[in-house]
């Protein structure tokens, strides 16, 4: 009479199957959680980068005054009844590789980071009105003549 069962060449092959079975399995789930995560993080930094340039783009609005510093700080004065002035400024990271920081300080108080984790390239850029006939805006020399401010991020 012959015994039913398996052998050790079935088992180990069926082993080896169900193995690489698992490892696919693992590995898309490890994947899609991946997805979610940054996903997670883009949506947060979307929503941080919104909420800054809301509140930039709030207080250029009222300002009475902009004093430019650099490409990565301006400040802007607001009246009285708004509040003092305010400086908007990218501060860079101790690691000049590492990315740096979007921050607002209110006049005497700490500055506040907005966004963080902003590549080195952030620039302020101001501009004049263009002139009948061009298309783009020239860059403003000084900060009587400006007229439009950009972000870059």
């Amino acid at each position: 009479m012959r015994e039913r069962g398996f052998t050790l060449t079935e088992v180990l092959i069926s082993t080896t199957l169900g193995t690489f079975v698992l490892a696919g399995v693992l590995s898309t789930f490890l994947l899609i959680s991946r997805s979610g995560l940054n996903a997670s993080a883009y949506a947060e930094m979307n929503n941080r980068l919104r909420a800054a340039t809301e509140r930039f783009n709030r207080d250029v609005r009222l300002a009475t005054d902009l004093r430019w510093h650099d490409a990565r700080r301006v400040t802007l004065r607001l009246p009285a009844d708004a509040g003092p002035a305010v400086t908007y400024a990218y501060e860079p990271a101790a690691d000049p590789a590492a990315p740096g920081r979007f921050v607002r300080q209110v006049e005497g108080g700490p500055a506040v980071t907005l966004v963080p984790h902003v590549a080195p390239d952030f620039t302020f850029a101001r501009y004049r009105l263009p002139g009948p006939g061009s298309a783009e805006p020239p860059p403003a020399a000084n900060d009587l003549e400006t007229k439009l401010r950009e972000v870059r991020l």
